[in-house]
This record gives C-alpha cells, sequence and structure tokens, in this order.
C-alpha cells in the first residue's frame, strides 16, 4: 500500500505526458488539415460540451476507490483507440464524432485520477501537489518535444504516440491496489451532498468565473499566437516554458504554502492570471506579450495547483473530493460550451476576448474573498 503514491506519480506523469501530445495542438491540427471559423468554432465547443456529458456519466459511475480505479483504466484504453484513428482524419463529420468520443472520456479521466491521487496521498500522509507536479512535468516534457515531433512526423504519428501512452496509464491504474473501504465509501454518495454546503457553492460560482475564462482564454490561445506569427515548434517552447515555472513554482510552494496562508495564495494566483489576460489585451509585440504572459501563466498556473486541491479538501471531506472535483468540471464545462461556441461570433479581433476574460476573473476574485476558509466543512 505504501507505494501506491508512487504508482500514482508515474500514472500522472504518462497521462499528463499523453494529453500535452494532443489537447494542446489540437487547433493547430484543425488549421494545418483546413477546418476554421465556425466549423473550427464548433469543434472547439464540443469538447467542453462533451467533457460536461462525460463528467455527468462518470460523476454518476464514480464511487469509492476501487470503481474510480477501473473507470480511470477504462477511461485511458479507450483515448487510446480513438487518438489511434485521429490524426489521419480530414472529414469534418468524422472529425465530429471522434472529437465527441475523446472528449467524453479525457476530463473525466483527469477528474477521477485528481481524486485517486488526493486518496492515496491522503491515506499516506503525503502531499497532493507533489503528485501533481509528475502530471506538470510529464506536460512539460511533452509540449516540449511535441512542437518538434509534429514538424519531423506530422500530427498523426504523434497522436499515435500519444495513444500508446495512454495505455500504459490505464495499464497503472488497472493493476494498482484498492485499500479497504470506509464506511462513508460503502454510502453512495451524491452530488447533493456536496451542492448542500455553501462555502464549496461559493467556491464553485469563483471557480466559473476565474477557471471557466481561463479555459476560453487557452482554447484560442495557439491560434491568437499563430494569427500573430507564432509558429507550431515555438508554440511548442512557449508552452513548455510556461510549465518549467509552473514546476518550480510548485517545488517552492511546498517551502512557503502553508495550512494557514493558501487561501491567500489561491487569491494571488487569480490576480496573476487576471494580470496575464491584460497583457495577452494589450497591443503589446508578439515578443513582449510572450516575455510576460508566459512566466505569468507558469506561476499563477503552479500556485493554484498547489493550493486548490487542499482547499477543496478543507471545504469538503476527503471522501466527497472526487464528487466535488466532478461538480467543479461539470459546471465550467457548461459554461465553456456555451462560451467557445460563440467566440467565433462575437471576437474578431481575438485580444477583446482576453480583455473579456479578465473582467470575468475579477469578478471570479471577489467572490472567492468572501469564503472563510477557517469555517470549513461545518456548513
Amino acid at each position: 500500500m505504501e507505494n501506491n503514491v508512487k504508482k500514482v506519480n508515474l500514472a500522472f506523469f504518462i497521462l499528463y505526458f499523453a494529453d500535452a501530445l494532443v489537447s494542446p495542438f489540437l487547433a493547430l491540427f484543425f488549421l494545418e488539415i483546413g477546418i476554421t471559423g465556425t466549423k473550427q468554432g464548433i469543434l472547439l465547443a464540443l469538447i467542453p460540451l462533451s467533457n460536461l456529458l462525460g463528467n455527468l456519466l462518470y460523476g454518476k459511475l464514480s464511487f469509492n476507490l476501487k470503481r474510480n480505479l477501473r473507470l480511470a483504466s477504462l477511461l485511458c484504453f479507450i483515448q487510446l483507440i480513438v487518438m489511434s484513428f485521429y490524426g489521419f482524419l480530414t472529414n469534418f463529420g468524422f472529425l465530429i464524432v471522434f472529437t465527441i468520443i475523446f472528449s467524453l472520456h479525457n476530463s473525466p479521466s483527469f477528474s477521477l485520477t485528481d481524486g485517486i491521487g488526493c486518496k492515496y496521498n491522503d491515506l499516506e500522509h503525503k502531499k497532493y501537489a507533489i503528485t501533481r507536479m509528475f502530471g506538470s512535468l510529464g506536460y512539460l516534457v511533452s509540449v516540449f518535444v511535441g512542437g518538434i515531433l509534429i514538424d519531423f512526423i506530422d500530427y498523426k504519428y504523434v497522436f499515435l504516440i500519444a495513444s500508446l501512452l495512454f495505455a500504459f496509464a490505464g495499464i497503472i491504474f488497472f493493476f494498482m491496489e484498492p485499500k479497504e473501504e470506509t464506511v462513508l465509501e460503502k454510502k453512495k454518495i451524491s452530488y447533493k451532498e456536496v451542492l448542500l454546503n455553501k462555502l464549496f457553492l461559493i467556491y464553485l460560482f469563483s471557480y466559473i468565473l476565474v477557471l471557466g475564462a481561463w479555459n476560453i482564454g487557452e482554447a484560442y490561445i495557439s491560434t491568437y499566437l499563430k494569427a500573430n506569427g507564432l509558429g507550431v515548434k515555438e508554440w511548442g517552447y512557449c508552452y513548455a516554458g510556461q510549465i518549467v515555472f509552473e514546476v518550480l513554482i510548485i517545488l517552492i510552494g511546498q517551502k512557503i504554502i502553508n495550512e494557514n496562508n493558501k487561501n491567500k495564495f489561491l487569491y494571488l494566483s487569480y490576480i496573476l492570471m487576471i494580470i496575464r489576460s491584460f497583457v495577452l489585451f494589450t497591443p503589446l509585440n508578439l515578443i513582449t506579450k510572450i516575455l510576460i504572459e508566459l512566466p505569468l501563466r507558469g506561476i499563477a498556473w503552479g500556485i493554484f495547483l498547489s493550493c486548490h486541491m487542499d482547499l477543496v479538501k478543507r471545504l469538503l471531506k476527503v471522501d466527497l473530493v472526487t464528487k466535488g472535483v466532478t461538480a467543479l468540471v461539470i459546471v465550467v464545462n457548461i459554461f465553456n460550451t456555451i462560451c467557445e461556441y460563440i467566440v467565433p461570433y462575437i471576437f474578431k479581433d481575438l485580444s477583446y476576448l482576453y480583455l473579456t476574460v479578465a473582467i470575468l476573473q475579477i469578478l471570479g476574485l471577489l467572490l472567492v474573498t468572501r469564503i472563510k476558509f477557517d469555517k470549513a466543512c461545518t456548513e
């Protein structure tokens, strides 16, 4: 049992490595095969919509640690099958079908693994942020080599590599050792138990405004930077650079972030996200924007990852965390589905998208400061 956190860390590294060969490059892949404008908007909007439906389905099926491990394994193998074919597709109809299938199973796999990682770290009295750092390291290595690989061997073969990595992660989850169930785990947990928590509800609405808006900006960031002259390989380097800052901040955070100041560091991460959004809105030249927004993105996200799951655990009991995380993902996916579909119709100049993102994030910051985290699990 004591080695389960090490197995989870390895699974996180592989799973995030696989995803980073796909998700950051999807918008560029669509452009490469001639899918632009409204068609690209439809495909990008299908991703959060399918994520929503997938999280609703697998959130309902999630129960205890043993079942969650089996579900995580199943989702990885489904992603293996989809990504084996995805890079060879050019027909818009087939792209719709495969995008839906992939997204139905991609986001829920991360919701489940967050809960699995949080549970095993709690059992072994270790910090979840370190486990999540292994995911960031996987992303770091992957996006760095991803852009180079795409230039040399094309999207289809990079997606094939990703499919094999999804399979390896699935194998790890399948053979992991479930622990004995607690009384609460033997009881079927409903979303009602999570949503009756008033403090968690405030956190949820703040999360929609800050992270939902963040996701909209991230969906279009590669398209936005490419329109300003950034190439695919350079995009991979930039993404990797962001994650270098993210990993360093997670490591530093283990020394300076504690139970007494986690909420204040969460506020700081939101403030940095807001500043980054304003930078992307400004008329600065491409190089200047990248030099400013790149570290801001990495530092903000690193701080957020160092605080978020522990604050959710503080608001909810540990056995409710998987349901709580799934609830957060579901509502954000609803928000993102609507927003990402209408973005191409509203924002002809994407810089104004990032101004809108910044405004929404300011509202989310104001909302989260109303939470008294010291009253967690009492309301």
